[in-house]
């Protein structure tokens, strides 16, 4: 008998997050969440999740990497506007401290918008569209130029506290016409 099975479709990546994420469940499962709080009585994270930015922001101007990456989990990635993926938090707080002493050593950060987007009660989608500056007196061959983008981070609430599992930065540029 033939197989008329149609092919998957990829599926978007807020579509993949939210089924790893699934309503309060962990990727490794619903299970193991129950298992480790079986009454379901895991401490709510009481500040909001969209404060991680406005914190990132704060570490970035201060050009503190290791202050950077303890916003995140010890196992989180992130993407930076070129396309580089620091591993873990070991990983961004080293992609970052050599960042800070090179290229963005100048450079100050603003976020004009966060938005968030609740997924469950221990876990939401952040997006921050910022604003890079450099000083005017900047060699802009040797820094990463003033400009604008949007950073995406997932949140999840982990013992009671919001930490950053995954970001992934992107610069405005002209579309092509």
């Amino acid at each position: 008998m033939p197989n008329s099975a149609k092919p998957i479709k990829p599926l978007r990546l807020a579509t993949l997050l939210m089924l790893a994420t699934g309503a309060g469940c962990g990727i490794s499962g619903c299970a193991a969440t129950q298992a480790a709080d079986p009454a379901g009585q895991a401490a709510a994270c009481q500040t909001n999740p969209a404060d991680l930015l406005q914190q990132f922001a704060d570490a970035f101007n201060q050009h503190d990497a290791a202050r950077l990456a303890g916003l995140f989990a010890d196992r989180a990635n992130f993407v930076n506007i070129y396309g580089t993926v620091m591993r873990n938090r070991s990983g961004i707080e080293q992609g970052h401290a050599q960042a800070f002493s090179s290229r963005l050593a100048p450079a100050k950060l603003e976020f004009s918008s966060i938005d968030k987007n609740q997924a469950s009660d221990r876990t939401a989608v952040l997006t921050g569209v910022w604003d890079l500056v450099q000083p005017n007196d900047a060699d802009q061959s040797k820094v990463v130029p003033t400009g604008s983008g949007a950073l995406t981070a997932v949140a999840q609430c982990d013992d009671a506290h919001w930490v950053l599992i995954s970001g992934a930065n992107v610069r405005k540029t002209t579309p092509p016409s």
